[in-house]
């Protein structure tokens, strides 16, 4: 898998699968240009990612392992799904909170082992009322 570096500061996203959320406002601060590089399952797994990470930006949910949610792989390997969340990571500033790491871990669904992913959270941001807290921080900046 080869992935191309742009020097653009922002791409849309080439299919309307992706972003099933709604999170108009973050996708500004996105740039989609490795997510359209991306194959059907990889970007599965990527908008898995940017579900549960929308979800830290504008809850307040705790986070107990350092990590988020874990979510489904989508039958990637852990070295592609790794990568996916690498891209994730970097494609996505709006989630300042996140920290450039990832793990995984096997369940067994229908009798079949499958990859689940988590990507890391920064320490600060454990708490969700100090989540909430750094976001309306960040917010007031972008409206003045």
């Amino acid at each position: 898998m080869v992935y191309k570096i742009s020097r653009y500061k922002q791409q849309k996203r080439s299919s309307n699968k992706g972003g099933k959320t709604n999170d108009n406002e973050t996708r500004e601060y996105s740039t989609y240009y490795f997510y359209n590089q991306l194959s059907e399952q990889e970007q599965a797994f990527y908008d898995e990612l940017n579900t549960v990470c929308l979800s830290y930006l504008t809850g307040m949910k705790d986070v107990t392992t350092g990590y988020t949610e874990y979510v489904p792989a989508h039958g990637l390997s852990y070295e592609d799904a790794t990568k996916v969340g690498e891209i994730f990571y970097y494609s996505n500033p709006q989630y300042y909170f996140l920290f450039n790491r990832t793990t995984g871990l096997y369940r067994t669904v229908n009798g079949k082992k499958e990859l689940y992913m988590g990507i890391g959270i920064e320490p600060p941001f454990h708490k969700g009322e100090d989540r909430k807290k750094a976001t309306e921080a960040f917010e007031e900046v972008l409206v003045e």
